[in-house]
């Protein structure tokens, strides 16, 4: 009983609310993003915006006073201040929908303000005498300055001020106020490039249009370089600090910037071992506040799961560390009474964590903390699905063909071994080539006819080896596994790091054993790349033809559904190497995850590709590095788009290592035979429906920039609508349009990290035209037996609709949507089923009168319980089995209503009276 109450109280959130705590965790039932202070007359309350764009007022209690749903789109930023002067603060909630959000201190609508569709990025409140104004900005590149009722008093285009001599404007990062010479002034951070940019810090009088002084980062712009938070530290007096945590992989950066001295330095943190200090390699953001020591202070810098104390003095003490289970959404804090608040943990977290830093127990508090709320259910829910795991029983009628390939499981040699004692049919587990990275090919490219290909070096690489030292490195790694190997072969323009004989002998070393070529972020579409894919990718794809070898080829954002329907990949479309290309994704920094699936899935199921793959890596949680949070120490994000993924078909998994004993329980599910792997044959969740990709449309290509955030053009979004719109760097978090194929396919509402999207009325794929006389035959050649004869084919070059392949007839993307939506919803009702809720679906056919149907909780990084609801169209249902518990689901002939635990997944055989 006593264990029992015990995880009560962590699921309600009342752990760690006796008096002597450090720290108090205040349950919210949402994943909170940012964390707020605001003055409410004498006292103080907690403000915090969720995924979702819900802004949450709670007091120190952990009582909710209110809370607001708003737009239902992300806040970029919350600000707090009194602009009414009542003494009690308004909120302000830059939204990623273009607004500007003012609520009252009741969490009241008080005004809203939009100037375009830009998102919003900061806000703040600055003063002019006893004149208040509101002032924000983002990615349309102004400051705009609203009276405190939101009316537009002027708008400063950042072309007007900018020093930068490389670029003429830029966004607005962050927007906030200090006290200089006893006056308030402006302070504004520009953005650049969310990857290669520090920025500059403007200061402005209030309202003037010029800054009077500005402040640029010192050193050269790097990876990891970018600022994504901003706190001031005024502790003493004369002294000003503004304290800016830059992004990165596994660099710590915080800059350091005087408002009275108008310089800008690194912090310096003073550490043994800085690889060591920093932790595990992972993309994190660091979170910098200064808090009172002694007679000074300490810095205080959150960057992933860890805590740095800094002493802010040359010579001061060392840099002590606190490292927690868990990294957190975002760090503020609250001066008046003395506490640190963090936002949800990073792992699907709900709560908001209270730490007093006056409380000598906060850092072992800390260091143990066990978040309650749903990291606890989480972790709850998946430990109870592992034990009911290990009595599962495939069904007899069950027969799974398909042999999953997973590369770096992050398993140890005893583990993998088990697994293929369990069911080496099922799954199979090749590992890196060790003790290679970073060392490549050190071959002579100078009789190569194309100066890019000759010319182009990875600076991450040492290039060292012989072929013989590289082809020993290989073959060691054959002998060491019985299964294969997977390796680097290139990434971006130089996809040389071996010479292709060296291959060659590899590949003949290997016999029947796989080796997998890795090939990362090959985006270009130029006459470059169509040279060097001919010079070695096709060479080397005929040679691997026909063996047990193929390429994993790793590309970032619409490349599936844009780039690969260039020119230079013509002959991978055509099908002329099914066997030889497994399509996969580097997905950090991008936005489109749910046509990303349509595509790969298409280019499958239209025969371009006999398999087809899933990656997961630290970063996929990253939409905007400018505020990156990649850092989940729980992935069980990464479990369930597996899940969904590989029960879609993708049969090539490439996974990092992230908390591997976890991640077990997805290879545990692969063996057993409880993810049931379909081929392209078997699934009936596919629409009708198909979009067809000809030769991409100029302006659809180039909208693939995610990380140049000074594009954004008003007009051009007006009188520019495309099929696949909003794509660029400056929409991260953006609501699509109304015609977008994200809309009105697959569900989506927003820019941002749709890795288990909906598709309520089935996967609509984007594949390439139907051509009779094309290697890979036509779809439905491909396809289940319901799809023959039952197909409808659309026409895109990204940009518009056509008639056909030849464009006899042009559609524009904004009027001929409603087309397209219409027969996807006739299309949906030739299906078996479609299922409405959050939740990513897949149907397969087992057997003549069996459906496999997979859910899978649909909140990528904000999970929950979720309700699917089930609408049985053809299929005739006679029984429904939860394969898990083995119980039987009630249903009427219509529909279905199904609990989606929070995190997990849920696998129903449906069965049927009389087959499909």
């Amino acid at each position: 009983m006593k264990k029992i109450a015990c995880l009560l109280l962590v699921l309600f959130g009342l752990q760690n609310t006796n008096a002597n705590s450090g720290i108090k965790s205040i349950e919210t039932d949402y994943t909170i993003m940012k964390v707020r202070v605001m003055q409410y007359k004498n006292t103080t309350k907690i403000i915090g915006t969720s995924y979702e764009g819900t802004v949450v007022c709670y007091d120190y209690s952990g009582k909710l006073q209110w809370k607001n749903k708003l737009s239902g789109f992300m806040n970029n930023d919350i600000y707090c201040a009194d602009i009414d002067k009542d003494g009690k603060d308004e909120v302000l909630a830059p939204n990623a929908d273009g607004n500007i959000y003012c609520l009252d201190d009741d969490g009241k609508l008080l005004w809203k303000f939009r100037q375009n569709s830009a998102p919003l990025l900061s806000a703040t409140v600055v003063s002019d005498g006893t004149t208040k104004y509101v002032v924000c900005g983002g990615y349309d590149k102004n400051v705009h300055y609203l009276t405190t009722t939101g009316k537009l008093i002027k708008s400063i285009p950042s072309t007007s001020y900018s020093i930068e001599k490389k670029f003429k404007n830029h966004a607005i990062n962050y927007l906030r106020t200090v006290q200089q010479n006893g006056q308030e002034v402006l302070v504004v951070l520009s953005a650049f490039n969310t990857n290669y940019d520090q920025g500059v810090l403007y200061y402005f009088k209030p309202l003037e249009d010029k800054p009077y002084q500005f402040a640029k980062m010192k050193g050269k712009g790097g990876g990891g370089s970018c600022p994504g938070t901003f706190a001031i530290n005024d502790i003493i007096p004369g002294n000003t600090e503004i304290l800016l945590g830059g992004n990165g992989l596994n660099k710590l950066q915080v800059s350091v910037a005087s408002v009275e001295k108008c310089s800008a330095e690194k912090m310096n943190f003073r550490f043994n071992n800085e690889r060591t200090d920093l932790g595990k390699v992972g993309y994190r953001l660091a979170s910098a506040e200064a808090v009172p020591y002694k007679n000074s202070f300490k810095y205080y810098v959150l960057f992933g799961s860890r805590m740095f104390l800094v002493a802010p003095e040359k010579n001061g003490e060392a840099t002590e560390i606190i490292e927690s289970n868990y990294a957190f959404n975002d760090m503020c804090k609250d001066a008046n009474n003395q506490k640190i608040l963090l936002a949800s943990a990073q792992s699907g977290g709900s709560c908001i964590h209270v730490l007093d830093y006056t409380n000598n127990d906060w850092k072992k508090d800390f260091e143990k903390l066990n978040p309650p709320g749903k990291i606890a259910k989480i972790l709850m829910n998946t430990s109870d699905f592992s034990k009911k795991l290990r009595k599962f029983k495939t069904p007899n009628w069950e027969s799974q063909k398909v042999t999953v390939k997973v590369m770096s499981s992050g398993l140890e040699k005893e583990e993998i071994n088990a697994l293929a004692r369990e069911n080496s049919k099922n799954l199979v587990i090749i590992e890196d080539v060790r003790k290679l990275y970073p060392h490549v090919e050190n071959w002579d490219r100078s009789e190569m006819e194309n100066k890019v290909s000759r010319e182009t070096r990875d600076h991450r690489k040492k290039y060292d080896l012989t072929s013989n030292q590289a082809f020993s490195s290989f073959k060691k790694g054959l002998d060491a596994s019985g299964t294969g190997i997977q390796y680097w072969q290139g990434h971006g323009r130089d996809v040389y790091f071996y010479s292709l004989p060296t291959i060659k002998r590899v590949v003949d070393y290997a016999g029947d054993k796989t080796v997998i070529p890795v090939f990362a972020e090959l985006e270009q579409h130029d006459a470059d790349i169509e040279w060097m894919v001919e010079d070695f990718m096709y060479p080397l794809a005929s040679y691997l033809q026909g063996t047990n070898s193929f390429i994993s080829m790793r590309n970032k954002h619409l490349f599936w559904q844009s780039v690969v329907y260039t020119p230079a990949w013509k002959r991978l479309v055509s099908g002329e190497f099914p066997d030889a290309f497994v399509s996969s994704m580097e997905e950090s920094n991008s936005k489109t995850m749910d046509m990303s699936i349509s595509g790969r899935m298409g280019l499958w199921a239209a025969g371009s590709m006999n398999q087809w793959g899933a990656r997961f890596t630290r970063d996929n949680p990253c939409y905007d590095r400018l505020r990156q949070l990649s850092y989940q120490k729980v992935p069980n994000h990464a479990l369930r788009m597996f899940v969904h993924q590989i029960a879609s078909g993708a049969s090539v998994v490439h996974n990092t290592k992230v908390n591997a004993a976890y991640q077990k329980v997805l290879w545990d599910m692969i063996a057993k035979g409880i993810l049931y792997v379909p081929t392209r044959n078997e699934i009936v969740s596919f629409n009708p429906v198909h979009v067809s990709m000809l030769t991409p449309d100029s302006l659809f290509l180039e909208r693939n920039h995610v990380k140049d955030v000074t594009i954004y053009d008003a007009d051009f979004e007006k009188n520019n609508p495309m099929v696949i719109s909003r794509t660029t760097g400056v929409f991260a978090g953006a609501p699509v349009t109304k015609w977008d194929f994200s809309n009105y396919a697959s569900g989506a509402k927003e820019r941002r990290l749709e890795f288990l999207p909906s598709y309520t009325n089935g996967m609509v794929l984007t594949t390439p035209p139907t051509d009779k006389n094309s290697k890979r035959g036509t779809l439905e050649s491909h396809l289940h037996p319901i799809y023959k004869n039952n197909t409808k084919e659309f026409f895109t070059d990204g940009r518009n609709y056509y008639s056909d392949v030849a464009k006899t007839k042009t559609y524009k993307a904004d009027e001929y949507y409603t087309t397209v939506k219409k027969a996807i919803e006739e299309g949906a009702q030739k299906m078996p089923l479609t299922v409405k809720g959050r939740v990513a679906w897949v149907t397969a056919q087992t057997a003549p009168k069996h459906l496999r149907l997979t859910l899978v909780d649909g909140g990528y990084v904000n999970p929950d319980d979720r309700v699917a609801t089930v609408t049985f169209h053809t299929a005739k249902v006679k029984k429904i089995i939860n394969l898990l518990t083995n119980e039987e689901v009630k249903f009427n002939s219509e529909k279905a209503t199904i609990i989606v635990p929070c995190g997990l997944f849920v696998f129903l055989d449906i069965e049927l009276k009389k087959a499909l």
